[in-house]
């Protein structure tokens, strides 16, 4: 559950994806809803969020990719893991990098 994991700062798995606009050549800047726990309202460089319990890594990226910005069917290519440790926080983050080609409409350009 989410609230222990943050609560007893749990190592999880999350996804970090950049999404870069090939028409534009311009990253997806997406802002944090106020109801987020962590950074609530902040602007973020990329999208993604954490893995399920038993969840592929790249399934949870794809879920999350379409569930943060709508966008689905797309093959993102896996860039990095990295480990993060903090005192509020301990990550194993999977990057990954979508170059797409957005059409008014994808998102709020």
């Amino acid at each position: 559950m989410r609230s222990e994991v943050r609560s007893k700062n749990l190592w999880h798995r999350a996804s970090y994806i950049f999404v870069l606009d090939r028409l534009t050549d311009k990253f997806v800047i997406q802002k944090r809803t106020l109801l987020k726990d962590y950074c609530p309202g902040y602007f973020d460089i990329v999208t993604g969020g954490v893995v399920g319990a038993g969840e592929d890594d790249d399934l949870g990226a794809e879920r999350e990719l379409e569930e943060e910005l709508g966008l689905k069917g797309h093959k993102l290519q896996k860039v990095a893991v990295v480990k993060f440790e903090n005192e509020g926080n301990r990550v194993w983050g999977n990057l990954y990098f979508l170059k797409v080609e957005l059409k008014e409409g994808d998102l709020c350009l």
